[in-house]
């Protein structure tokens, strides 16, 4: 017998895994990955951001919130009219999910631009085997890690598909691919309980903008470099910052041997990316 499945635009497949009982997704034919071995959080510097690497927590968003109207919007997915009462319960019809946002891409100065505030915030390397584990907790009624897929095209389908609202929420708009981005969407037991702590060994790198020094004085780094020592001492700090010579080219530098060169007087030889 043949697996249920359907096409939803030129190249993305959807099919049902009976042995997992779950929907796979698939792109000209191939099977997409549910891993991958890194994945980045872009943060804005602010109270929220500091009070989550002290309790080593990151947020499950509620997709009412996003700022794309067409993100995890039923009308893009659903071929049916809702009514004006329909659409006033679109706020409780998230009220059960928690996302929280991935992507593959750490020097992307759009998003440098976009989520860190123009440089002053920083980015997260976690390592993403880290959230697979969480499908077992008692958190969670489901939890899924997934890559974000951009069909050229929306293609409806009847209201009540079982795999509808499930496909909503990992899809956008071509617009956004240049994001490359990951979601973790969890059903939540309880929709107050939005804290998803992550082991502290999983955050690999902060990278930190370079307006962040500026701005705040080097105020944030002392808080930073402070966080780092007390709750992640294995974790590296990397400075970045647009290469003053050469467009197009971020230079990083790593913080720890950066201070250790301030206290020996030594140069601190650079290491560049071309973007």
């Amino acid at each position: 017998m043949m697996n249920e499945g359907y096409e939803f635009d030129s190249k993305y497949f959807i099919e049902w895994n009976r042995e997992l009982k779950q929907w796979d997704y698939l792109e000209n034919g191939e099977l997409i990955p549910e891993t991958t071995e890194t994945l980045y959080k872009y943060l804005s510097w602010n109270e929220k951001t500091i009070a989550s690497l002290i309790g080593n927590y990151l947020w499950l968003s509620n997709p009412v919130h996003f700022n794309d109207p067409f993100d995890c919007n039923r009308s893009m997915i659903f071929n049916y009219n809702f009514s004006d009462e329909e659409r006033l319960k679109k706020r409780n019809y998230f009220d059960d999910i928690g996302i929280i946002s991935f992507t593959e891409n750490k020097f992307c100065p759009l998003m440098w631009a976009h989520y860190t505030g123009n440089y002053n915030g920083i980015v997260l390397k976690f390592k993403a085997k880290e959230f697979n584990k969480f499908k077992n907790e008692n958190q969670f009624n489901q939890i899924k890690l997934r890559k974000v897929l951009y069909p050229e095209q929306f293609k409806l389908f009847p209201l009540g598909h079982t795999f509808s609202k499930e496909l909503m929420l990992f899809i956008k708009s071509k617009n956004w691919n240049y994001e490359k981005e990951w979601r973790l969407v969890a059903d939540l037991k309880q929709p107050y309980n939005r804290f998803l702590r992550f082991d502290p060994l999983s955050l690999e790198e902060i990278y930190i903008g370079h307006n962040l020094f500026e701005n705040l004085n080097s105020s944030a780094i002392q808080i930073l470099t402070q966080i780092r020592d007390s709750f992640y001492p294995k974790t590296k700090l990397i400075r970045i910052f647009p290469d003053s010579k050469v467009f197009g080219k971020i230079v990083f530098r790593d913080w720890d041997k950066e201070m250790d060169k301030n206290s020996r007087g030594n140069e601190q030889p650079l290491t560049a990316i071309l973007i």
